[in-house]
């Protein structure tokens, strides 16, 4: 049981290099002045950036078809060599046009999603019973990736110096690098006998690691809130000190590796206290498609001992379950799922894309764009980070509502905070802004349980992967053609950008009522998945 707890710790670091692709905009200006881009192409190179990163369902069938070591290796390389070559395209060393660039983005980005898919996927087989936490825990890390390297960047990287400044890309393709080889050698499938629930004293790590994300997110925060004061007026080192609860989280998930470690010859002890949350939720997988789950775990103690062997890395050992891939998209469950997820993430990123644009029609025409937006982007990411580790925390401590249940809920929180977004002035949209950062993370942190739920771990990468491409597709949808057209119609002869609440609410109500959609959806789901269980 060692293994996947030195696997979830080595996969936090995928996480938080995988979430590096969201800080694009703290260093876009500087490549925007130096390649001489407008804004329509320096917003072409970041659009497919955010292609490349949804754009994972090759990583889902690599992984499937030869595990977690070849796929987080190809992420290695994408990763590095697409920050390499931005760096080098700004620099001027090699090709720069608008093409370039956004193919080097794409690079780094894609690399993002391999990563991904080998954290997500890998711990929801090693954390069967507890996947709501887990995927919580690990979206957690990767929505809050882009903060800590926007302070790392203002900490040692901001300059007036548009060169000096665009260095970050190379401490970005060294930090995406080093976290990519500790997950490399470290990242293991454990065999089913080993995926017990976590025991009741083992949980109080997990809720440590929260609290210590918790107090990673406040930091953020409020680093956030002295810059845009102008508290730092020069470089400063000790924003820096984001690395300590980094550290911190890290060293409490490796706890319970050490103790299974000591205790690896008393059996007993693994199994105290789980076989009652065993019961708790009821599975979702037709009975023949848990059939070779029962029989590779017939056996918790020849499990056990193979785990002080070699045998247990071997992928012919891994016995994957559920149902057939034909069979998942022929689903109508996973169509909806994924149709609740395109309106639900596509609202959220929909906010996400525009804030600095909402925030600058609510200011007037006496916005300084240095102060304001930089804030309300923070606020967003640490609700975001705060949401995947809520959600995540509901839906495997209230199990009485099942996770399709916590889903809807999570659409109708995303429904009210577009609405109350829609009619935000700019102190209430602070308000706002977290609020759709926190129903945002929630679909991050149940989608992938649901998924497991319904259909195993048999091709649970690539069924990722396909519902992973419905967040570019809604944010298409709803921010580029919906949110920007709207926008447009209400801008005054003779100006070229909007100002006033009418820019976005317009947009924001009828995404109110698509979300109010998607929670009709989210009840069949509901109501789907409850007559399985049945």
């Amino acid at each position: 049981m060692a293994q996947r707890w030195v696997t979830l710790t080595s996969n936090l670091a995928l996480e938080a290099a995988s979430g590096s692709s969201y800080a694009f905009g703290v260093y876009s200006d500087q490549i925007k002045d130096i390649c001489k881009f407008s804004q329509d192409e320096i917003q072409t190179v970041g659009s497919v950036g955010n292609i490349g990163l949804y754009l994972s369902v090759i990583a889902g069938l690599v992984y499937d078809r030869y595990g977690p070591f070849v796929t987080t290796l190809v992420g290695i390389v994408l990763l590095t060599s697409g920050y390499v070559a931005m760096w080098a395209g700004a620099s001027g060393k090699i090709t720069n046009t608008v093409g370039a660039m956004s193919f080097y983005a794409f690079v780094w980005s894609n690399g993002s999603a391999w990563y991904d898919t080998v954290a997500v996927a890998t711990n929801i087989r090693n954390f069967p019973n507890d996947r709501g936490r887990i995927t919580g825990l690990l979206k957690s890390v990767f929505g809050l990736s882009a903060s800590i390297i926007t302070i790392v960047y203002s900490s040692y990287f901001k300059s007036t110096d548009a060169g000096a400044a665009i260095d970050i890309l190379i401490f970005t393709a060294i930090m995406t690098a080093s976290c990519g080889l500790i997950g490399l050698f470290s990242t293991k499938l454990v065999p089913p006998s080993l995926t017990l629930p976590i025991p009741d004293g083992e949980l109080l790590f997990i809720t440590l690691s929260m609290a210590a994300l918790g107090l990673l997110s406040v930091y953020v925060l409020i680093i956030a809130i002295l810059e845009d004061k102008g508290t730092f007026s020069e470089r400063t080192d000790w924003p820096a000190l984001v690395l300590i609860p980094i550290v911190a989280l890290q060293c409490v998930l490796l706890v319970p590796a050490y103790r299974h470690m000591r205790t690896s010859s008393n059996k007993g002890d693994n199994i105290d206290n789980v076989d009652a949350r065993v019961s708790e939720r009821s599975p979702l997988l037709r009975e023949e498609d848990t059939a070779d789950l029962l029989e590779g775990s017939s056996s918790t103690d020849d499990a056990e001992n193979s785990e002080a062997t070699d045998d247990a890395e071997s992928s012919e050992q891994i016995v994957s379950y559920g149902s057939s891939f034909a069979d998942i998209v022929k689903d109508t469950k996973f169509w909806v799922l994924s149709l609740v997820t395109l309106f639900g993430t596509g609202a959220g990123l929909t906010m996400i894309n525009n804030i600095a644009q909402q925030v600058k029609a609510l200011r007037g025409r006496d916005f300084d764009e240095n102060a304001d937006a930089n804030l309300y982007v923070v606020v967003i990411s640490v609700a975001n980070c705060c949401g995947r580790l809520f959600w995540g925390f509901c839906t495997d401590k209230y199990t009485s509502v099942n996770r399709a249940g916590w889903l809807t809920i999570v659409t109708a929180s995303m429904t009210s905070a577009m609405a109350v977004a829609a009619f935000s002035d700019l102190n209430l949209l602070i308000f706002g802004s977290a609020w759709v950062g926190l129903s945002y993370g929630g679909y991050w942190a149940i989608m992938p349980s649901i998924l497991a739920d319904m259909y195993g771990t048999k091709w649970f990468a690539v069924a990722y992967s396909v519902v992973s491409l419905f967040p570019a597709l809604g944010s298409y949808l709803l921010s580029a053609v919906l949110t920007g057209r709207l926008y447009d119609k209400n801008v005054e002869e003779g100006d070229t950008e909007c100002y006033g609440q009418k820019c976005f609410e317009e947009a924001f109500l009828v995404i109110s009522g698509m979300c109010l959609f998607g929670t009709a959806l989210g009840m069949l789901l509901t109501y789907q998945t409850n007559q399985i269980a049945k």
